[in-house]
């Protein structure tokens, strides 16, 4: 009588749900922690699988950059470009608390793998307000570089704090003022306002 096989079902794989393990994995071990055998694992799959849709670990990197961007929708908050100021202020904001949920994807934005579709239409709109405040093509780039530095910086401090203070309650009190409500948006009008002084020199 032939023996009766027991078969596994078979994982279904597909771009999306490698980017939903990796971003699992991400937020677990940090972006040094990703490898394709520990997201293949993750997954229940084999690393070749994972190859099959994904040359390598940058471009499934930089597709889990698009996926969070596109998601955040950090451009959606209703404010009109015209009031470059507080749009950027949104822009930034949101940002920020994208950052938070996902901290994760700081070291991961502070790497140079490229830029992913969604990232280069949040960079074009940026890139287009700043130059409305008056800097030129050069400046709105530089510009754009102190505002995404200032906010990932702020995000990993408050991301450490929240961690140290976790671990060590007993310097809750004294951490906590380091990062209190509005010391974001404090940091974020003296960079704006700064590129608005360069701006406006001639």
């Amino acid at each position: 009588m032939p023996a009766h096989r027991t078969s596994r079902a078979r994982t279904v794989l597909t771009p999306g749900s490698i980017l939903d393990g990796a971003l699992v994995v991400v937020h677990r071990e940090g972006v040094a922690g990703l490898s394709i055998r520990k997201l293949a694992a993750e997954l229940d799959v084999t690393p070749m699988a994972v190859y099959y849709h994904f040359v390598n670990k940058d471009s499934i990197l930089l597709g889990v950059i698009d996926r969070v961007v596109g998601e955040a929708a950090v451009t959606a908050h209703g404010v009109p470009r015209s009031c470059e100021h507080e749009w950027l202020l949104a822009t930034f904001r949101s940002m920020y608390d994208t950052l938070l949920v996902q901290p994760g994807l700081i070291s991961l934005l502070a790497q140079s793998i490229g830029v992913s579709p969604n990232a280069r239409a949040v960079l074009g709109q940026v890139l287009g307000v700043l130059q409305q405040i008056g800097l030129d093509a050069p400046g709105s780039i530089r510009g754009f570089h102190a505002l995404m530095s200032y906010t990932l910086g702020a995000a990993s401090l408050r991301v450490q704090v929240h961690d140290q203070a976790s671990a060590q309650p007993e310097l809750s009190e004294e951490l906590t003022p380091l990062v209190r409500g509005d010391f974001f948006e404090d940091g974020l009008e003296v960079v704006l306002s700064g590129l608005r002084v360069s701006g406006a020199t001639p």
